[in-house]
């Protein structure tokens, strides 16, 4: 059963009535999968809950909340769970059809891509930053998601853009990234760019807190390195020719949120 990706929520016949029922998590999966005439990848059923209303209190990870909850229950209840993995990433209810997965599928999940991203930004306006202060707020949100996430202390790669394109390249690790886009203000860049991207290294816990920390002692392998390299580039530049985003880094992509 193929599962559609990133197509709108028009092909799935659901239906859109407002109901503000404010359902658990794993209620509102099976009913959005129940109502569905396909499989669905996460991000879809993530998107259903938020426009049909089916949650009130999305939180801060809508998506990788709902990836994480169909995920467990299939860990923990194996051929009993509610659910069926059909493809990376996509799913269906097991009452409505058992399906055989591939070995092959199965240890593609299991080898899903790694990156040491852990959140990220593309195209930030800098004229909604406010840059009173050495250290500036840095304000974003997931997709669907009502809570805001102030990413002023977290560190990694930054981009400064033009209307030409991307000015400049850069690395924040000593000090946030936040704090060397306020320097970008008044040294020789200043005035030359007017959005930014940004990619980090810190951790995000479930209340939406950055973790000022590293794990330093766990071994990176070159996989890892090599496809957070490629996920990063095809962020950035875009390549007509690549088909595929950055090596699943959608699930860590946050948008600007907040204005002076």
């Amino acid at each position: 059963m193929a599962c559609p990706r990133k197509l709108g929520l028009g092909i799935f016949e659901f239906k859109r009535s407002k109901i503000m029922a404010d359902l658990s998590w794993i209620e509102a999966i099976q009913k959005v999968l129940a109502e569905s005439n396909s499989a669905l990848d996460y991000n879809e059923i993530s998107n259903i809950i938020a426009t049909t209303g089916l949650r009130t209190n999305l939180g801060f990870t809508p998506a990788r909340t709902v990836n994480s909850y169909i995920t467990n229950d299939i860990n923990r209840n194996g051929n009993s769970s509610l659910f069926i993995r059909t493809d990376r990433g996509c799913y269906t209810l097991r009452t409505k059809g058992e399906i055989i997965i591939s070995q092959e599928i199965i240890k593609e999940e299991e080898n899903k891509t790694k990156t040491i991203i852990t959140s990220f930004g593309m195209y930030w306006d800098e004229s909604r930053i406010s840059w009173t202060g050495n250290n500036p707020d840095l304000l974003g949100k997931q997709k669907n998601a009502i809570d805001t996430i102030n990413f002023k202390k977290q560190i990694g790669i930054y981009l400064l853009h033009d209307m030409m394109g991307t000015l400049y390249v850069g690395q924040s690790f000593d000090r946030p990234i936040s704090v060397r886009l306020k320097e970008h203000k008044s040294d020789r860049l200043a005035g030359r760019w007017q959005k930014f991207s940004w990619f980090g290294l810190y951790r995000i816990d479930d209340r939406g807190n950055i973790i000022e920390s590293l794990n330093e002692q766990e071994p990176l392998h070159y996989r890892i390195l090599i496809d957070t390299f490629e996920a990063i580039l095809i962020e950035s530049m875009e390549p007509r020719q690549n088909r595929k985003r950055g090596n699943n880094l959608e699930d860590f992509e946050y948008l600007q949120d907040g204005s002076r």
